[in-house]
């Protein structure tokens, strides 16, 4: 798990830089605003993104939470 967060990282870093130099803007510069104006999603929200949309796509795999438990949580 450890290397997998070190890679992930090295990936958001690179994607940071590509923006960077595509836009003209210095290294030090946030990007948080540029990954809007362009509508780009860092890896980390695309992975997110492509998780939830495996669950709506197939939401009949997955079991509700009332068919275990019937408890009333109000």
């Amino acid at each position: 798990m450890g290397k997998l967060i070190i890679y992930i990282a090295l990936i958001f870093k690179k994607q940071k830089r590509e923006i960077r130099i595509i836009m003209g803007y210095g290294y030090r510069e946030s990007c948080r605003e540029l990954f809007k104006e362009l509508k780009i999603l860092t890896h980390s929200s695309q992975y997110i993104f492509s998780l939830l949309l495996f669950v709506v796509n197939n939401r009949y795999n997955f079991v509700s939470h009332g068919v275990y438990h019937n408890i009333n949580a109000k």
